[in-house]
């Protein structure tokens, strides 16, 4: 990758003094189609195999789906991407209720259907107890839900004007 070079000012110099510097031309961003989610990961992201064989951690995809994505990190083990359009959706795939998701953040697994919110976050826990705590916990009490309450997260929202 060659640099492209352009004129910059030093900011501590007078403005007469230039020199050259080095910027990097901006990439194409990456984009995946296809990617076929496998399970579900921490904090709300999905995880799925790369054409290249590495890891993906997707945001706003359910277990189940097949998706286009845009790659937004790439690190050493694993990439980081954004779900742009879901090709073929989840049977565990539901209309988010709130008019704000996606945008504001807080309800990390709203599109997927309640049930499987409840059994993907017991998996996260047996797994964390496993490979942080190192227990194996004779029996798992199942995640207790609210009910019919389900969007519990509206209890600690607060609107400012």
């Amino acid at each position: 990758m060659n640099p492209t070079y352009s004129l910059c000012r030093n900011p501590g110099t007078p403005s007469r003094v230039s020199y050259f510097c080095a910027m990097r031309k901006k990439r194409a961003p990456l984009i995946w189609e296809g990617i076929e989610v496998k399970e579900a990961g921490a904090k709300g992201k999905s995880i799925a195999e790369a054409p290249d064989g590495k890891t993906v951690l997707i945001t706003h995809a359910v277990p189940g789906d097949r998706v286009t994505v845009r790659v937004t990190k790439k690190k050493r083990r694993y990439w980081e991407a954004r779900t742009i359009a879901v090709e073929k959706p989840s049977p565990f795939r539901v209309e988010p209720r709130c008019a704000h998701f996606g945008v504001c953040g807080g309800c990390k697994w709203q599109q997927t259907a309640y049930e499987r919110q409840l059994a993907f976050k017991q998996e996260e826990v047996s797994q964390n107890l496993a490979r942080i705590g190192q227990v194996e916990p004779q029996e798992l009490l199942p995640i207790l839900g609210p009910g019919t309450l389900q969007l519990p997260q509206q209890n600690g929202v607060f609107f400012f004007e």
